[in-house]
C-alpha cells in the first residue's frame, strides 16, 4: 500500500477525489484562496496528474496480476478550519505554534493503522526543515518546529524518515556541480556533499535528498489574475456568504472578490470600505445587477485584447488615484511584475504597458487562454480551443495538452 499525503485536510482530499472522478474544476477551486496568490492553475495541474496516475494504478490493478495489486490512498492530515469561528489572531496562533504538531500527530496515526504501508508526504520545503526555525519573519516569538522534526523524533531511524527538496534551474547558483550536468530530472543524495566545498551555502543540510526538476517552466498562474466567465459565476452565486464583514477572513474574500470583478468588467475601480458592513451591501447589490445584465465574453475579451484595453484606459483616466491597482492587474495577467517607479505617471505607464501589450499581443491572448482553460465552464473552454487552434494551427484538445505544448514552445523564451 501506498499513502500519498499532502498539504490539505479531509474535507479538500475528499473534494480532490471527487475531481478525479467528475474531472469538474469547480470541485476543486477555493474562492478564499482568491485574497491570496497560491492557488494556482499549476496546484489544479497538480490535481489533474494525480488523477491520471490514480487512474493508470486502478487500470493496472483491473487488468494486471491479481496477487500484484497497488493500493493508492491519498490523506490530507491538516485541520479542518471552520471560517466562521476563526479569526487572523487564531489563525495566527495555530499556524505558528500548533498547526505542525497537529498534522504530523495525523501522519503518525494514519501509519500506524497502515503499518505495512509506505507514505509519500508532499509539503512546501519549509516543512523539510529539522531544526527549531522562525515562522514568521519579525517575530521572534514564531519559533516552533515542522513535521520533518517530529515525523523522525517519533519514528527514529527505524522509520526511514527521508526528506527531499526539489530545486528548479532558478537554483542553481546552489548547485554549480548540477548546472554542467545532463538537462534532465534526477535525484541524489545530499549526504555526500555536505562536508564538500560545494556547500558553502549549506544547502545541502536543508534535507536528505534532492530532486532537480529541468523543465521550461513559468511562474505558475494564481486563479486571481485568470480571467474566466466560470470565476465569476463561482464569486457571484457565493458572494452573499462572505458579506459579514466582521469576520476576517470574509472581509478580505470579499474585497478579493470584488478586485477579480473590476478587473474582468472593466468597471471604474471603486474603494471597498472594509469597515462598512452597509457599504458592502450596496456593493453586492450593484454586482448583482451587473451580473444579471451584462453580456459577458471573457474569451471574446482576450482574443480581442479588451481585457487590457479597459485596464489601460482607466489607468490612464485615474490620474494616479488607482494606478497601482490597475498596473498590477494589467502586469499579473501578462505574466510580468510591475513596473514599481513611484516617479512614473499614469499616461506614461499607459504607454509602456500599450506598447508591451502591441508587441507581445500573440503570447499573452495564447497565455491567457491556455490559463482559461484549466478552469472555464466548458462552453468557454471549447470557444478557447478554437482559438488556439486558428492561431497555432495545432489540433490539441484538453488543458494539459496545451500547458505542455506553451511549455515547449513559449515558456522561458521572452523573446516571443
Amino acid at each position: 500500500d501506498i499513502i500519498l499525503i499532502i498539504e490539505r485536510d479531509s474535507i479538500a482530499v475528499n473534494k480532490i477525489k471527487n475531481f478525479f472522478n467528475s474531472g469538474n474544476v469547480v470541485d476543486v477551486i477555493e474562492l478564499g484562496a482568491l485574497s491570496a496568490e497560491k492557488f494556482t492553475t499549476a496546484k489544479i495541474e497538480f490535481y489533474f496528474d494525480l488523477g491520471r496516475l490514480k487512474k493508470r494504478i486502478d487500470e493496472y490493478n483491473l487488468n494486471g496480476d491479481r496477487g500484484q495489486k497497488i493500493e493508492l490512498e491519498l490523506f490530507g492530515p491538516e485541520k479542518p478550519i471552520d471560517i466562521e469561528n476563526w479569526s487572523f489572531q487564531k489563525r495566527d496562533e495555530f499556524f505558528f505554534f500548533q498547526r505542525d504538531e497537529y498534522s504530523s500527530d495525523q501522519i503518525i496515526r494514519i501509519l500506524a493503522e497502515h503499518p505495512e504501508a509506505k507514505a509519500f508526504i508532499f509539503y512546501g520545503a519549509a516543512h523539510l526543515n529539522k531544526v527549531e526555525a522562525l515562522k514568521h519573519t519579525g517575530d521572534l516569538e514564531a519559533k516552533g518546529f515542522y513535521p520533518a522534526h517530529y515525523l523522525r523524533e517519533y519514528f527514529g531511524e527505524a522509520g526511514g524518515v527521508y526528506t527531499i527538496n526539489q530545486v528548479r534551474p532558478a537554483a542553481w547558483k546552489h548547485y554549480p556541480h548540477i548546472s554542467a550536468g545532463p538537462e534532465s530530472t534526477y535525484v541524489f543524495d545530499n549526504s555526500f556533499l555536505r562536508n564538500s566545498k560545494l556547500n558553502t551555502d549549506k544547502v545541502y543540510d536543508f534535507a536528505d535528498g534532492t530532486i532537480t526538476i529541468i523543465e521550461n517552466q513559468e511562474p505558475p498562474r494564481a486563479i486571481r489574475w485568470v480571467a474566466s466567465e466560470q470565476m465569476v459565476d463561482l464569486i457571484m452565486k457565493n458572494i452573499r456568504q462572505r458579506m459579514n464583514i466582521e469576520n476576517d477572513f470574509y472581509r478580505y474574500s470579499l474585497a478579493a472578490a470584488i478586485q477579480y470583478l473590476l478587473m474582468v468588467s472593466g468597471k471604474e475601480y471603486e474603494i471597498f470600505a472594509q469597515d462598512d458592513q452597509h457599504h458592502a451591501e450596496i456593493l453586492v447589490k450593484q454586482w448583482e445587477a451587473w451580473y444579471y445584465s451584462a453580456s459577458i465574453d471573457i474569451v471574446g475579451d482576450i482574443e480581442s485584447m479588451s481585457l487590457w484595453r479597459r485596464l489601460l484606459d482607466l489607468m490612464a483616466q485615474s490620474k494616479g488615484k488607482y494606478t497601482g491597482w490597475y498596473e498590477l492587474a494589467i502586469a499579473r495577467t501578462i505574466s510580468r511584475g510591475p513596473f514599481r517607479d513611484s516617479t512614473t505617471s499614469s499616461p506614461m505607464l499607459s504607454k509602456y504597458y500599450e506598447d508591451l501589450l502591441q508587441e507581445k499581443q500573440k503570447r499573452i491572448v495564447l497565455e491567457n487562454l491556455i490559463h482559461l482553460l484549466w478552469v472555464g465552464t466548458d462552453e468557454e473552454k471549447e470557444k478557447a480551443i478554437s482559438v488556439l487552434r486558428n492561431m497555432t494551427g495545432e489540433n490539441l484538445a484538453t488543458a494539459k495538452e496545451w500547458m505542455v505544448w506553451w511549455r515547449n514552445s513559449f515558456a522561458n523564451n521572452r523573446s516571443e
